[in-house]
């Protein structure tokens, strides 16, 4: 099966098994929006079950680094059509680095899933 062209630039770049999204923008932004909507909420709900209160500053904390993600499927991301494939194909329109494997930004994304990621985590749980 030969790859389909891609909205990509460089209009030329390689992305093996792209598949074009499926779903309108509109409906992937809603969906994320309550996906992430429900993770801050719980978030910020968590910071309200403390013993002391908590600061305001620390709440957007808990809840800024309660969001993070991987790179478990970035090979098969240009040919899913899953929610989060299709938004990640999205955001790429402006930086295509990420579906085609870009090998500083794979290096700098798998240390920040690696290491920020957990730590971020850490920092939730800290809060």
């Amino acid at each position: 099966m030969a790859d389909l062209e891609h909205p990509y630039f460089p209009v030329d770049a390689v992305i093996p098994g792209y598949l074009p999204n499926s779903t309108p923008v509109a409906e992937l932004i809603v969906t994320f929006g309550a996906i992430v909507g429900s993770v801050i909420g719980l978030t910020l709900w968590q910071t309200t079950r403390t013993a002391k209160p908590v600061r305001p500053i620390d709440k957007f904390a808990a809840a800024w680094f309660a969001l993070w993600y991987y790179l478990v499927y970035r090979y098969q991301l240009p040919g899913m059509s899953t929610l989060f494939a299709q938004l990640w194909k999205e955001y790429t329109l402006s930086d295509s680095r990420y579906l085609t494997h870009d090998i500083f930004t794979v290096s700098v994304e798998t240390i920040t899933c690696l290491a920020w990621g957990p730590l971020s985590f850490l920092a939730v749980l800290a809060v």
